[in-house]
Order: C-alpha cells, then sequence, then structure tokens
C-alpha cells in the first residue's frame, strides 16, 4: 500500500470535506436509526426489521433492492428469516460461513415465495447488517469501491467479483487505512464536529473510514 497516496488523498478528503459531509451524513443517520431500533427478540421482527433499516436509502435499495426483497420474505417468512440473523450476528462462526448460510437460507425462502425475482443478498447487502450490528468491527463493502481503491493507493490484492476472499482482503485493507486515519488529530476533529444528535458517533471510525475510502473512489 501507498502510504504517500493515502496521505495526499486524506488532505483531499479534509479540503473536500464540507460537500463529502452533505452527500454523506445520511450514513451516520441510517446506523443511529439501526442502533435506536433493531431488537432482534422483537414480537413484530418484520416491523422492526423495517424500521431499522429505514433510513439506510442507497445502502441497501439503489439499483437493485436488496432491503425490499428481505423485507417482503420477512412477510411470508418471519421466524426463518429471524433465525438467519441469529446466525448471522454468532460471532463465534466463521465469518465466511456465516455470509454464506445467510446469503444460501435467504435464497432459499426467496425462491419459494418469489420465483421469478433475485433476492439481491450478496456481500454487499449482507456486509451492510454486519456493520449495523458491529459498527466497530465491520466496514460498509461495495466490489467496485474496493477495486477502485486499491488502484487508487497500489494495493496489492487482485479482487475477483463474488469471490469469498475479497471479504477478508477488504477488511485488512481498511484497518490499514483506519490505523492511518486516526493519527491525523485535524481530521478526528472535523468528523467529531459534524455528527449531532440525529447521527451515531463512530467511536472507532470505521464508518469514517469508509468514507474516505468511497470519497477516494467518488468525490
Amino acid at each position: 500500500m501507498n502510504y504517500k497516496k493515502i496521505d495526499y488523498f486524506k488532505e483531499e478528503y479534509k479540503a473536500r470535506f464540507d460537500k463529502i459531509h452533505l452527500d454523506e451524513i445520511y450514513k451516520w443517520k441510517a446506523f443511529k436509526c439501526f442502533q435506536d431500533n433493531w431488537n432482534i427478540e422483537s414480537d413484530d421482527f418484520t416491523s422492526m426489521l423495517s424500521a431499522s433499516l429505514d433510513m439506510t436509502e442507497n445502502l441497501l435499495d439503489s439499483v437493485v433492492w436488496p432491503k425490499t426483497m428481505l423485507i417482503q420474505n420477512s412477510e411470508k417468512n418471519e421466524e426463518q428469516v429471524r433465525e438467519l440473523f441469529y446466525l448471522l450476528i454468532d460471532e463465534e462462526v466463521d465469518l465466511i460461513q456465516r455470509i454464506n448460510e445467510f446469503k444460501d437460507g435467504i435464497n432459499k425462502i426467496s425462491k419459494s415465495n418469489f420465483p421469478d425475482k433475485k433476492s439481491y443478498q450478496d456481500h454487499r447487502a449482507i456486509m451492510v447488517y454486519l456493520s449495523l450490528f458491529y459498527p466497530d468491527k465491520y466496514y460498509l463493502y461495495k466490489f467496485g469501491m474496493f477495486c477502485d481503491f486499491i488502484e487508487s493507493i497500489d494495493y496489492s490484492y487482485e479482487p475477483r467479483m463474488g469471490k469469498d476472499e475479497n471479504i477478508g482482503q477488504y477488511l485488512n485493507m481498511c484497518e490499514l487505512v483506519r490505523n492511518e486515519l486516526v493519527k491525523d488529530q485535524e481530521l478526528l476533529k472535523l468528523h467529531k464536529n459534524r455528527i449531532d444528535e440525529d447521527c451515531y458517533y463512530d467511536s472507532n471510525y470505521n464508518l469514517l473510514t469508509q468514507d474516505f475510502i468511497y470519497a477516494v473512489t467518488r468525490h
């Protein structure tokens, strides 16, 4: 990884911080909404799920519709979807195993309920759920963003579409980037000052790290 390029992009990120903030602050609001509403033991799991994901906007439903399909499947098979989420958040089980079992389980349910539609529960969507559950451990993920950022900072990995190993490599890269960002007190102050009572404050800076990575590739 080219740390000089990280330093360069960090200065650019700070210079454009106000504009990026306006475009991306919804992510911190989405995390706050989730933290305020999530209760896996809710008597009305589907309504709780819908309320928890209400502000995710294009983190989930953009070109495709993982949130819409997830909720529609929960309306028909609530307890099965609840059990899949119990599985997904079980940190004693290997991460990739959880991701694949969740994906296979929801695909099976969705194929039964909506045989002519996809479930859209891919790596991106599942990493959103995991990041919302454990914001101090996981990072929002997009395959295209990962590819573009790797090229921008000369990171020595070649992602391949749909491969499980992308997730581990992405998480490792994010940790390296986060370790660089937290050294910059000016950046941390900018970040802290933008967080109000409607936002989740990510004290471990994982969401800030993803925001930086996304900004490098898009802003």
